[in-house]
C-alpha cells in the first residue's frame, strides 16, 4: 500500500504543478493580451468577468444539448465539464465586483448550469419520449424550465433602474453604464437627460424601459438622481 500511496501522491503533485503552470500561463496571456483588447473596446473589467462567465455557461449548455441529441460522444462531453465549472471558479470574483447584487449573478449562472445538467439526467433516465418524437420531452422540459426560471428570477431580482457614471455633464449628460443583470442592461455609453444636475464623475441612478422582449438589453431612458452612497 505504501508504494501505491506514493505513486498516488506523486501523481497529484505532478497534476497540481501542471495545472499551476497552465493557469499561470493563461493568466499572463489574459492579462497582457486578451483583456487589453476588450478594454480598448470600452469593456471594463467587471463586464469582462461577466462576459467570460456567460460564454462558458452558454458553451456548456450548447455542448449538453449536442450530447443529449447524440451529436457528441461521452468522452467529449466529459471534457466539457471543465467548461461548465469555469463560471463557478469566477463566482468569487463576481462576488467582490458586484457585492450586494452578487446573489443575482450567482443564481443566474447556477440556473444555466442546472438546466444543462438536468437535460443530461433526463435524457439518461428516459432516452425516448414519444416514439414519433423521441426528444419531445426534452424540448417541453426546456421550455418550462426557461420560462419558469426567467419569471422567478425577474420577480426576485428584476428592477427598472441601473447605475451609471457621468463622464460628461450638462443638460444632456454622457453616462457610462456597466453590465447590469438585474436591469437587463448591457455595457454602453448613453446620452441622457440630466434633470438631476449630475456632474462629471457622479454615480447616478438611471431609469430603464420596461419592455418585455429585451434580447438586446433594455434601453436607458434618463437620469433619475445622483446616487448617494
Amino acid at each position: 500500500m505504501g508504494v501505491i500511496e506514493d505513486i498516488g501522491e506523486g501523481t497529484i503533485r505532478i497534476a497540481a504543478r501542471i495545472y499551476g503552470a497552465i493557469n499561470d500561463a493563461w493568466s499572463k496571456t489574459e492579462e497582457n493580451r486578451i483583456y487589453p483588447f476588450f478594454n480598448r473596446k470600452g469593456i471594463e473589467y467587471r463586464d469582462y468577468m461577466v462576459l467570460k462567465a456567460q460564454l462558458a455557461a452558454l458553451l456548456f449548455l450548447l455542448l449538453s444539448v449536442l450530447y443529449v441529441f447524440g451529436l457528441i460522444n461521452t468522452n467529449i462531453y466529459a471534457l466539457s465539464l471543465l467548461v461548465g465549472g469555469y463560471p463557478l471558479i469566477l463566482l468569487p470574483r463576481l462576488r467582490d465586483l458586484y457585492r450586494e447584487d452578487y446573489p443575482a449573478y450567482r443564481d443566474f449562472f447556477l440556473g444555466y448550469l442546472t438546466v444543462a445538467i438536468l437535460l443530461v439526467v433526463l435524457k439518461t433516465a428516459k432516452p425516448v419520449g414519444h416514439p414519433l418524437l423521441p426528444n419531445l420531452h426534452l424540448v417541453i422540459f426546456s421550455v418550462i424550465y426557461i420560462a419558469g426560471f426567467s419569471y422567478l428570477f425577474k420577480k426576485k431580482y428584476g428592477r427598472n433602474y441601473t447605475y451609471g457614471r457621468v463622464i460628461q455633464g450638462g443638460p444632456l449628460a454622457r453616462v457610462k453604464l456597466n453590465y447590469d443583470l438585474r436591469a437587463s442592461v448591457k455595457p454602453t455609453v448613453a446620452m441622457l437627460n440630466n434633470d438631476a444636475g449630475a456632474e462629471k464623475g457622479d454615480i447616478v441612478v438611471v431609469e430603464v424601459d420596461s419592455s418585455l422582449l429585451n434580447l438586446r438589453g433594455r434601453k436607458p431612458l434618463r437620469i433619475l438622481e445622483v446616487h448617494k452612497e
